[in-house]
């Protein structure tokens, strides 16, 4: 059941003006309203949190309100800066738009909604430019991950035994595949990297 507004004020510190609508739960007026629609941001007094754009030889730059800096394709130009974009936790960007929240890098790769992804190739979320991204299935994107947390090696799928040596494996559909254990990090590392790359193929991130 709606809300009733019940004569209730913007709630839009500095604002006055009687309240139109809700949006997330909050009371604004038609002006503010309005402007959370189409911009999907409201700075206190209602000034519009801005992101500021450049376009620089071979792709354009963006910057977050909060000096976040993230790349995309100048041919996006349009379609990306008429929005203002902030960073989740996840590190994804995203915008608001007629109350919707739009992911950037399925934005400029006109992803489907058909339950594909979009993996970002180098692992970096900020860097949204096309040669970047690709729609794929969850399955090949969780080949792509970064260091997990508890990684105390600097290098994926590397762990260091209580002996000193170095063991390398690699998960393939959910089923662990040991690769030796070795003297040295680097030898372990060239393991895990081969093992990427014929396990994972075009899927392997190759960064360690």
């Amino acid at each position: 059941m709606r809300k009733k507004l019940n004569g209730c004020k913007c709630s839009v510190v500095g604002c006055d003006r009687k309240a139109t609508g809700w949006q997330d739960s909050m009371p604004y007026c038609n002006k503010h309203w309005l402007r959370i629609y189409t911009n999907g941001d409201v700075r206190l007094h209602g000034k519009k949190i801005k992101t500021k754009y450049i376009k620089l030889e071979k792709y354009a730059e963006g910057v977050t309100s909060k000096g976040i800096k993230f790349k995309f394709d100048l041919d996006d130009w349009d379609k990306v800066t008429r929005h203002s974009w902030s960073v989740l936790e996840s590190g994804y960007l995203v915008c608001t738009y007629k109350q919707e929240q739009i992911r950037l890098h399925r934005l400029v790769t006109n992803a489907p909604d058909n339950g594909l992804v979009v993996d970002h190739v180098n692992g970096d979320k900020l860097d949204n430019r096309k040669e970047n991204l690709r729609i794929t299935t969850q399955k090949n994107n969780s080949r792509n991950l970064g260091l997990q947390k508890n990684n105390k090696t600097g290098v994926a799928g590397v762990s260091k035994t209580p002996s000193g040596k170095y063991r390398a494996r690699i998960m393939v559909d959910r089923k662990e595949i040991r690769l030796g254990t070795f003297e040295t990090l680097k030898e372990a590392a060239i393991a895990r990297k081969n093992g990427e790359t014929k396990y994972f193929g075009e899927f392997s991130r190759n960064r360690n």
